[in-house]
């Protein structure tokens, strides 16, 4: 039996590479319109509030109205009295590529964040990038945050030494977990990879019948 065994479990694994992997968005204004770029300043910042539940966060997607270089980075930090503090949540979320136009992925190790707390998603600019904001108030949030919000709010100015100037407007940005949060639908391509780990399984119990027979 221990072949069978063994294919079972392999088995188990595919499947779950099948069904995991993905990010799950949880808190996301992407689809809202441009209205204009942050810049040239040093470090930009945009306001989110969690819900009843609390979140874990591994990426974070901006939309950016420049390019850079790149060496960017993406930091989650406290609220203080309207302005980001000085206390950051975790480390930072990095992207390798050099900064395009358009919407950029930064990634990292994950970051819980407590529930009904007000939190600041940070941009550390180093390159002279500009990142995109958007004068659209509202935003679109998992049933898994239980309630996560982007009230009206962005900041610019420097995250190490906790200097901002508030603005009325928001950096276009999203929050994604890890699959924790609600899976997305698995791909033609994750089926076909189950669909390859049944066969073989299957090929494997024929095999060994026959053997004992």
């Amino acid at each position: 039996m221990k072949p069978i065994a063994r294919c079972l479990r392999f088995l188990s694994f595919c499947l779950v590479l099948a069904a995991g992997g993905a990010h799950a968005q949880l808190l996301s204004n992407l689809a809202n319109p441009v209205g204009g770029t942050y810049g040239p300043n040093p470090d930009s910042a945009s306001i989110f509030v969690t819900g009843a539940a609390s979140i874990t966060i591994n990426r974070v997607d901006v939309r950016m109205g420049t390019a850079g270089a790149g060496g960017n980075q993406v930091g989650i930090f406290t609220d203080n009295a309207g302005v980001p503090s000085t206390t950051q949540v975790g480390g930072f979320l990095t992207n390798p590529n050099p900064t395009t136009v358009g919407v950029m992925s930064y990634t990292g190790a994950p970051i819980t964040l407590a529930a009904n707390t007000t939190y600041w998603m940070v941009y550390k600019t180093v390159d002279g990038a500009d990142v995109n904001w958007t004068g659209t108030p509202g935003a679109v949030a998992s049933p898994a945050t239980a309630g996560a919000t982007m009230p009206p709010g962005s900041t610019f100015g420097n995250a190490a030494t906790g200097v901002w100037i508030n603005d009325g407007v928001n950096l276009l940005f999203a929050l994604f977990g890890p699959a924790a949060a609600p899976q997305q639908v698995p791909t033609l391509s994750d089926w076909t990879l189950a669909l390859l780990a049944v066969l073989m399984a299957a090929t494997a119990i024929g095999f060994h019948r026959r053997r004992e027979g």
